[in-house]
């Protein structure tokens, strides 16, 4: 019979082998556990974060204005003078190839312009990347330009927030979406009133394509509310973003000025340099989410504290609450802080002026407290334009450096130190020398220092009123992290 019966029983003969061979793989096999239970594996290595220089910035500068009675100027300031090469190229954006730009290290370069001007593009590599930084300044006493306004040129991001610009009749608030980018860019806009969320449909779902800006009209999507907040959420793809707010009444300009980013919403809020003159100011505070309890404080040159009936603002879930600050300022530069029961964000609109002037407005946003050097590159001190410093230190005392960058071929001016005692705001008149009329700025907190937040005014008493601008100190991105890359096998490894 050919082969073997699978019902014959297996002879003991054969089977004691395989037994054994059992045996004995069981019990290396516990001698390996026992061994490698007695020796821990070795522990990996954790991922070192290199922090290297900056290589390459790229802002927008959203759109200079120009014409018979409006001037703009962008300045752009190159703050360290490191090592190695660097350059920096200007063009329009949505051109492919620009030209060499202004740019020198350790300085700031200005180019005025009275023609309106498409969006501009920097971009600034190798030594001239680090804190690089540009901005648009306009002067105008034409109808509803008439004033002060400024806005940084702001790189490419994907998470914006406007607190308190309006669209009543003669309040216009226009929203500039630039995409710098190779790839075009999605684009989410929530619209907050003080009834809550605008349920606009479509029509707040955009899309930027690569090298253009798209302008939004914000009357048109919430036409007839006192105050709006705009979150900007890029979906897919990055742009940079800014409002510029104006009033006019019929034919009488009441000023113009661009809204700052605020912070993200936060359960703590911090607005600093808030103006001193005679006139409101609102602040205005929203609520994306859950209704918010809040207690807002004020920061003045003396102390903090919060004011009478201001102990608990009820703001309404997905809306926002306004508050007029101006009874309790007492006409002099104040910061805001918030505390909030659930997270929100804010900004001020100052309606600077009396009956008998003309109106200019200017906008405070939130902001994070330094934690680097901040770069303002334009700074006027000329005739009845000056300019201010004004820092807020919330928490313990601070004290920060102030370098001066000047044109080239000036005298560097010697640097500053500024105190700020804690609790207090401080108001600081920059000056260079009374042959400097503009330069820029440096703000560099000090080791040790406790938290402190700030912007730059600049101001100008006019023949018909009040002209005035402010720009928030925001840390410059300096370096950036590089994790360290370790071998991990586990990366290989599929789950089937």
């Amino acid at each position: 019979m050919s082969g073997s019966d699978p019902r014959r029983p297996v002879r003991a003969g054969l089977r004691r082998p395989l037994t054994a061979f059992v045996a004995v793989a069981v019990a290396l096999a516990g001698m390996v556990a026992a061994a490698e239970g007695s020796t821990p594996p070795p522990t990996p290595l954790a991922p070192v974060a290199e922090v290297v220089p900056v290589v390459s910035a790229t802002v927008v500068c959203p759109a200079p204005l120009g014409g018979p009675d409006t001037t703009s100027r962008v300045a752009v300031a190159q703050p360290f003078d490191g090592a190695g090469t660097g350059s920096v190229v200007r063009r329009f954006l949505g051109d492919p190839s620009g030209a060499s730009g202004p740019g020198a290290p350790g300085r700031v370069v200005t180019t005025d312009t009275t023609t309106p001007t498409r969006p501009l593009v920097f971009t600034a590599t190798g030594s001239a990347a680090p804190g690089f930084a540009a901005s648009q300044t306009t002067r105008s006493s034409a109808s509803e330009l008439r004033g002060w306004s400024s806005t940084p040129c702001t790189q490419s991001g994907t998470d914006f927030w406007f607190v308190g610009t309006g669209s009543v009749v003669g309040h216009h608030g226009l929203l500039f979406l630039s995409n710098a980018e190779s790839t075009p860019a999605q684009v989410e806009l929530t619209i907050y009133r003080k009834s809550g969320v605008l349920d606009a449909g479509a029509s707040t779902e955009l899309a930027v394509p690569a090298g253009k800006q798209r302008n939004v009209r914000l009357e048109e999507l919430a036409p007839g509310e006192p105050y709006l907040a705009v979150h900007v959420k890029v979906r897919t793809g990055r742009l940079s973003a800014a409002v510029r707010d104006s009033e006019i009444f019929g034919t009488v300009p009441r000023g113009a000025d661009w809204l700052q980013p605020s912070v993200e919403p936060s359960r703590s809020v911090l607005i600093p340099g808030v103006p001193g003159r005679l006139g409101a100011r609102y602040l205005r505070i929203v609520a994306p989410g859950d209704a918010a309890s809040v207690q807002v404080r004020l920061i003045t040159k003396d102390r903090t504290y919060t004011p009478t009936g201001l102990e608990s603002v009820q703001v309404p879930a997905a809306g926002i609450a306004e508050v007029n600050l101006a009874p309790f300022a007492a006409g002099q530069p104040v910061g805001v802080q918030l505390e909030s029961d659930v997270p929100v964000t804010a900004g001020v609109m100052s309606r600077l002026g009396s009956g008998t002037t003309l109106l200019e407005l200017a906008h405070s946003a939130a902001v994070l407290p330094l934690d680097g050097p901040a770069v303002v590159p334009d700074v006027r001190d000329a005739g009845k334009v000056e300019s201010y410093l004004v820092l807020s230190a919330p928490g313990d005392d601070a004290s920060v450096r102030v370098d001066l960058l000047v044109a080239p071929g000036q005298a560097q001016p010697v640097a500053q130190t500024v105190r700020v005692p804690s609790g207090t705001t401080v108001s600081l008149q920059l000056r260079a020398s009374s042959r400097v009329s503009s330069f820029g700025i440096v703000v560099t907190p000090l080791q040790g220092s406790g938290p402190v937040a700030g912007v730059r005014t600049i101001s100008e008493v006019g023949g018909r009123g009040p002209l005035l601008t402010t720009s928030p100190l925001v840390s410059a991105r300096t370096t950036v992290r590089i994790p360290d890359v370790v071998p991990d096998l586990s990366a290989g490894v599929r789950v089937r």
